[in-house]
């Protein structure tokens, strides 16, 4: 990050730079067909979501959310999910009280509106 911009995505880094991690969560409007049409296919053969997010980038177009608290990859492996599976439900009544306290902040309680994007 330079002032709170992202200036760069590394995926899977040996050695991380920071302690900051992609969720895997985008949210991407209609625009990013015109992206996705000037990508040519990766050594895989298959369009990579990491090139969409490396040309948002570099137009200064890509922004986020940073995020506090506990994130675990339930999707690295079967022993992560068991972990992650164990930590929510040690940990859900923690959110549940938050609700009802109403101690929520308001970008934790604010839904994602649905939006047509065919």
């Amino acid at each position: 990050f330079e002032d709170d911009n992202i200036v760069e995505i590394i995926e899977k880094p040996v050695n991380p730079p920071s302690n900051y991690a992609v969720t895997g969560c985008y949210l991407f409007t209609p625009d990013v067909f015109d992206v996705i049409r000037t990508l040519k296919p990766s050594d895989r053969g298959e369009l990579e979501i990491s090139h969409v997010n490396d040309k948002y980038v570099k137009d200064s177009a890509m922004g986020c959310t940073k995020l506090s608290g506990y994130w675990g990859d339930c999707g690295e492996s079967i022993d992560k999910n068991m972990e992650v599976s164990t930590y929510v439900q040690k940990h859900a009544h923690v959110w549940n009280s938050e609700q009802e306290k109403g101690t929520l902040n308001e970008v934790q309680e604010q839904p994602i509106e649905s939006r047509d994007f065919a």
